[in-house]
């Protein structure tokens, strides 16, 4: 018996034509929908594009909406996938660069897309973009050290890689800008300390101004960490009166200073006294060799010894007349009167050189009428005062009458 094939079977052949037929319609249609790439179009969403405000170099944006905006990929299906797997580089953009200052609407365009085959539809068309004009002023940079170094050791002069920084940014917050500043930390260090740090534009109030730039945006700052030295002046401290015909001339120290090393946090005085250095009776010029005493315990001295040079010459003499008598002390609500002749007659003796440019206001004389009270004229001694190396080697008088009146009201 002959065996009878499918497509001896009218009804079998008709149903397969109109099936054939149907998926030659579907395919016509797809290819009548497409862009020419024999494929269906699509629609996809890109989310999260970042907007990138433009604008002109003596503008800037102070704020815009949105700041993201999401966008319609529409295209055929190869096509979308292409762009969503590549969207690395694709940008929103507001191009403000011929706009002033003011709020404006920006149309968003879509840039750097990886194929032109597909269409972008932002989610917002436009961006409600602030601009104000762009401003820049110089400010001289300011450091701030924080913390103390190691216990023993100093800050030195912080040094910075540049001395003045550019803050620009819109006017109204350029304007707020009172100063930059750049800090360093350097707390329990025992080496210099460098660092790398920001700029930073703070206001009045020492806060940190948002939305201005600085150049540069960072700066290198030295801080020396050092041992604590004080530079001390040593004085001499002469007594005592030289042979009868001589009379000190000249004193001198070698060295004139030195330095005191320990105790950073201690104020020392500019000047260390030197112990005192004896002439009574000399007849010729000295060096002695003085220990210099330590200013605290513990103290580093750049010098243990000094020599104090003590030079003589001949003595010689003037008198100077007409000296006036100064009144001191408490007085206690009394006026006090000097009876008798209010000025004093003194000899001076000392180095010829010394006398030539001496005068009667180089010479003080006073009395200290503290115990002085109402009643009976009371003597006083009368105390006078030369220069160094000079000698008041007679006073007349050496004394004076004072008397102690009560005060009116």
């Amino acid at each position: 018996m002959k065996r009878r094939s499918l497509f001896d079977n009218n009804m079998v052949v008709g149903l397969i034509s109109v099936v054939l037929g149907f998926l030659l319609w579907a395919v016509v249609s797809a290819s009548a929908n497409s862009q020419g790439n024999g494929f269906a179009t699509t629609t996809q969403v890109l989310h999260n594009i970042p907007v990138v405000v433009l604008t002109s170099p003596q503008m800037m944006a102070t704020s815009q909406s949105p700041v993201r905006v999401n966008l319609s990929v529409s295209g055929g299906i190869f096509n979308v996938a292409s762009v969503q797997a590549d969207a690395t580089n694709i940008r929103a953009v507001a191009n403000a660069t011929t706009m002033g200052p003011g709020t404006h609407q920006v149309p968003i365009i879509v840039e750097n897309a990886p194929t032109n085959a597909v269409s972008f539809v932002p989610e917002t068309p436009y961006a409600e973009v602030r601009i104000q004009a762009r401003v820049a002023s110089p400010f001289h940079l300011k450091v701030t050290v924080s913390g103390k170094p190691a216990v023993g050791l100093r800050l030195g002069q912080p040094i910075a890689s540049v001395k003045s920084v550019v803050v620009s940014g819109p006017d109204s917050l350029v304007h707020k800008v009172a100063a930059v500043d750049a800090k360093v930390d350097v707390t329990g260090s025992t080496d210099s300390v460098t660092r790398m740090v920001p700029t930073l534009p703070v206001d009045s109030a020492g806060k940190v101004v948002q939305g201005v730039f600085c150049n540069p945006e960072t700066v290198t700052l030295s801080v020396p960490i050092l041992s604590p030295v004080h530079q001390v002046e040593l004085v001499p401290n002469v007594v005592g009166e030289p042979g009868a015909k001589w009379s000190v001339a000249k004193v001198t120290v070698q060295p004139a200073s030195i330095s005191v090393v320990g105790e950073p946090n201690l104020k020392l005085p500019e000047f260390l006294t030197l112990p005192a250095v004896s002439v009574a009776g000399m007849k010729h010029s000295r060096t002695f060799i003085i220990a210099v005493p330590p200013p605290f315990s513990g103290a580093k001295l750049s010098s243990p010894f000094a020599q104090v040079k003590v030079e003589l010459a001949a003595k010689a003499a003037t008198l100077m007349g007409g000296i006036p008598i100064q009144i001191v002390g408490d007085l206690n609500g009394y006026q006090y009167t000097i009876k008798g002749s209010p000025f004093v007659r003194v000899t001076v003796t000392g180095v010829k050189s010394r006398l030539a440019s001496f005068q009667n206001q180089d010479i003080t004389a006073y009395v200290d009428v503290s115990g002085v009270k109402a009643g009976k004229p009371v003597e006083v001694p009368i105390t006078v005062t030369v220069p160094n190396f000079l000698i008041a080697a007679k006073v007349t008088p050496v004394r004076v009458a004072v008397e102690a009146t009560k005060s009116a009201g």
